[in-house]
């Protein structure tokens, strides 16, 4: 049932697309063309370096399009708010507990991952930004949660981001493997609140620093590339 489950997700991506049908069924040609064509290439690293076609992948998808948007962009101007704007209260349980659900479908349901579960999120959750942003992080923790107990209970893997680390690591079967991934999973997210909260109280003093900042990654990033999958890493990630 994974190629008819999958295909039912790309077709939800698709249909709630904002920016129109035709534009995103493009979009999932391209995509289907990349995967098609990249996702069976070697990896081979220049110094000897375990290598995984998916580092250069996902960096070119999803890490240096971000990097190019921020050192493009200029810091939003201060705007205090007035005293008698209403302040959004606190998101309520509903877009939490619908993110959860959601995340433990795409945890467990090959084919089903947290692109589509954010998409029925987004087309039934709550409309407020801290609602949507509550329901958004409860989808993406609820499926890291469940697809790492899904990878060692079912040996299977059920996210691109397992793929790679198995590529790179091997199987690693076993009660204390599944602690460790747990507990790297807890300490991501303890980075995350921390990185939240020193972005909310300084971001003002370094905002204008951020641009270069990013464009100070690009080169670091590209080394990396370079020595887990060589030039062939190099060409993909273009």
């Amino acid at each position: 049932m994974t190629p008819w489950i999958a295909l039912g997700a790309l077709a939800l991506l698709v249909l709630l697309d904002k920016a129109g049908s035709l534009r995103a069924s493009a979009v999932a040609a391209l995509a289907g063309a990349l995967g098609f064509t990249s996702l069976d290439l070697p990896a081979t690293s220049p110094v000897g370096l375990p290598g995984s076609v998916l580092l250069p992948l996902f960096l070119g998808l999803f890490g240096l399009p971000a990097l190019i948007d921020a050192a493009r962009a200029k810091p939003p101007p201060s705007a205090p708010r007035r005293p008698d704007e209403p302040r959004e209260g606190p998101p309520g349980p509903h877009g939490p507990c619908l993110g959860a659900g959601l995340g433990l479908v795409a945890g467990l349901v090959p084919g089903f991952t947290s692109g589509p579960a954010t998409a029925v999120a987004a087309l039934v959750g709550p409309r407020s930004a801290k609602g949507m942003l509550a329901t958004t992080s409860a989808v993406n923790t609820s499926t890291a949660v469940v697809a790492t107990v899904a990878l060692h209970a079912l040996e299977r893997t059920r996210t691109g981001v397992h793929v790679a680390s198995l590529a790179l690591r091997g199987p690693s079967p076993g009660v204390f493997a599944l602690l460790g991934d747990l507990e790297a999973l807890a300490l991501g997210a303890l980075v995350g609140l921390m990185v939240l909260l020193l972005a909310a109280t300084g971001m003002h003093a370094i905002a204008h620093a951020v641009p270069r900042l990013a464009r100070a990654l690009v080169v670091p990033w590209l080394a990396m590339v370079y020595l887990f999958t060589g030039l062939p890493g190099l060409a993909l990630l273009g």
